[in-house]
């Protein structure tokens, strides 16, 4: 997978998130939208991820911008 390709990072992040593997989600979520920060969906979606880890502020920070973006996209799971 290509380090700049923006969608297969969030899917496997995604991936790894249902699988429980929170950390390495995390991770590849961020990368997603580091590529691609105007996209509401991928900061939605990290801040699930973010908020099943535990890291609830970091969540709240990423759900409210996705919903800044997109005001339909917050609350989605992933």
């Amino acid at each position: 997978m290509s380090p700049e390709f923006a969608y297969g990072h969030y899917r496997l992040g995604m991936a790894l998130a249902q699988q429980g593997h929170l950390k390495e989600a995390v991770i590849h979520c961020q990368h997603a939208v580091r590529l691609k920060p105007d996209y509401a969906n991928f900061r939605n979606t990290l801040g699930n991820v973010l908020a099943a880890s535990g890291k609830m502020e970091e969540a709240i920070a990423q759900i409210e911008e996705a919903i800044r973006l997109e005001p339909d996209a917050g609350g989605r799971l992933f």
